[in-house]
């Protein structure tokens, strides 16, 4: 996956263009510049993550209708407890700021509070610029008051792929973002939203990573001589791959 176009291209036309390599459809919002302020409710300016947003761009939603090919949104129903769909934004940074873990996620958090009512929560999906480097943030859809909701908690888990270099794009960035791409099994707003919790699953990715890594051990015992016996974990078991970790 080539991500230059984030060089050559206007922000929210690339972010287009990576959800067209992504195969997932969005019906269109807007290109243009949105009110910080209005836009997000619960805006902060004197949050320092907050205050990192130079820009907003509200790009569209990904839903049934967008999956059927119907490039066409009715913008009265995103606040419509009954339509499922991810909002996705465009944020660019303000220059010479590199946002740390958690001020990304607080933005993503500021996003996704905007677009949830007290019965249901919306996802949100949020592509950041910064420098040479893009992030890509998602949320889960939890409700507000939904039964695993607890006074204090910060609304809506944020799963978060940051400092992803635009030019030698690191391989396991590229990794990931081939993982996060639609199939022939994502026909709907249901199946892409798994897709995604999936693929950034925190446990997923550490499977993958460990499972290459003992591929590896393997095939280096041929090679040469290690202290130890080695031992085998089974990777499609959590109990197993968990007790291993400890």
């Amino acid at each position: 996956m080539n991500l230059s176009h984030f060089n050559t291209e206007p922000f929210p036309k690339a972010i287009k263009t990576l959800f067209a390599e992504l195969n997932i459809p969005i019906n269109p919002i807007s290109e243009d510049v949105f009110p910080i302020q209005s836009t997000f409710v619960s805006f902060n300016v004197n949050n320092p993550a907050h205050a990192l947003i130079d820009e907003l761009y509200a790009i569209g939603t990904v839903d049934d209708q967008a999956f059927k090919g119907v490039r066409k949104i009715d913008e009265s129903k995103l606040k419509n407890e009954d339509y499922d769909f991810i909002m996705v934004f465009g944020i660019k940074i303000k220059d010479n700021q590199h946002p740390t873990r958690s001020q990304l996620a607080d933005i993503t958090r500021l996003a996704n509070a905007s677009f949830n009512n007290d019965k249901k929560g919306n996802p949100v999906t949020v592509i950041y610029l910064y420098g040479d480097r893009i992030a890509l943030a998602t949320t889960d859809r939890q409700a507000r008051n939904s039964s695993d909701f607890r006074e204090g908690e910060k609304l809506g888990k944020v799963s978060l792929l940051r400092d992803v270099k635009i030019k030698e794009t690191h391989t396991g960035h590229l990794m990931l973002l081939k993982e996060l791409k639609s199939t022939n099994k994502v026909v709907d707003f249901k199946s892409l939203y798994q897709h995604w919790q999936e693929t950034f699953s925190v446990s997923l990715l550490s499977k993958k990573f460990y499972g290459e890594l003992q591929n590896w051990y393997f095939w280096a015992l041929k090679e040469v001589h290690f202290p130890n016996p080695p031992l085998r974990i089974d990777f499609s078991s959590d109990s197993d791959f968990d007790e291993a970790l400890k």
